[in-house]
């Protein structure tokens, strides 16, 4: 919560220093790196999956139209050895 106070404080300020006194503010791009959880494939979805991936989805959006360089990181866990175990288990091969 705090990243997000943050960003409007800023958005804020420059826009009253572009807008109200002429003055231009220069835009530095920053860098923004956010990623999810690595979800594993053998368990059953749930609503965690989808709030960390719509939060950080975004946090991610937010981030981009301020103009910052945003990289947004989120998969799975596939090659595990969990996964080849269950998939023993129910008698077919992990893809």
């Amino acid at each position: 919560m705090l990243s997000i106070k943050y960003c409007i404080r800023n958005r804020i300020k420059r826009y009253i220093l572009e807008n109200c006194t002429g003055e231009v503010v220069s835009n530095v791009r920053k860098n923004f790196y956010i990623t999810t959880p690595i979800y594993y494939v053998n368990d059953v979805p749930h609503i965690g999956h989808a709030y960390t991936t719509i939060a950080a989805d975004v946090l991610a959006r937010w981030h981009k139209s301020g103009g910052e360089k945003t990289w947004f990181l989120t998969g799975t866990d596939e090659h595990g050895q969990k996964i080849q175990t269950v998939a023993q288990k129910k008698v077919i091969t992990p893809k």
